[in-house]
C-alpha cells in the first residue's frame, strides 16, 4: 500500500510538473506572438515609407517630363532611415542596425526572413 501511495504521489508530482511546463511554454508562445505582431506592424510602416518614397521619385521624374524612370530598390531603401541596414563581414551579410525595429521582433515571424534578406542585401 505504501508503494502504491508513493507511485501515485510521484505520478501526481510528474503531472503537476508537466502542467507547469505546458503553462510556461504557452506564456512564452504568447510573448513571441506579441513580438511577431510588433514586427508585422513595423514592417507595414516600412512598406508604406517605401511606397511613398517610390511615389515621390516617380513624381520628380514626371515633373521633369520624363516618361520613364529607373529606380532601384536599394536606392529607395537608403532613403528610409528606419530600414534595417547591413554590413558584409567575411562574405556574410549581417544586420548592422535594425532601424526602429528589433531583432527579436523579426525572429518570431517565420516568413519575414524573405523580406529581410532582400531589403538588407540591397540597403547599402
Amino acid at each position: 500500500a505504501d508503494d502504491l501511495a508513493l507511485v501515485l504521489q510521484s505520478l501526481r508530482s510528474f503531472a503537476a510538473s508537466l502542467t507547469k511546463i505546458v503553462a510556461e511554454k504557452r506564456e512564452e508562445q504568447k510573448a513571441r506572438e506579441k513580438l511577431a505582431a510588433k514586427w508585422k506592424a513595423h514592417e507595414e510602416k516600412l512598406l508604406e515609407s517605401l511606397i511613398d518614397t517610390f511615389k515621390k521619385k516617380c513624381m520628380r521624374e514626371a515633373e521633369l517630363e520624363r516618361c520613364e524612370a529607373s529606380i532601384s530598390f536599394a536606392s529607395l531603401v537608403r532613403e528610409i532611415s528606419e530600414f534595417p541596414t547591413h554590413v558584409i563581414v567575411d562574405s556574410q551579410h549581417l544586420v548592422e542596425n535594425w532601424g526602429d525595429g528589433a531583432a527579436s521582433w523579426w525572429y518570431y515571424v517565420p516568413w519575414s526572413c524573405f523580406f529581410i534578406q532582400h531589403t538588407s542585401a540591397h540597403s547599402r
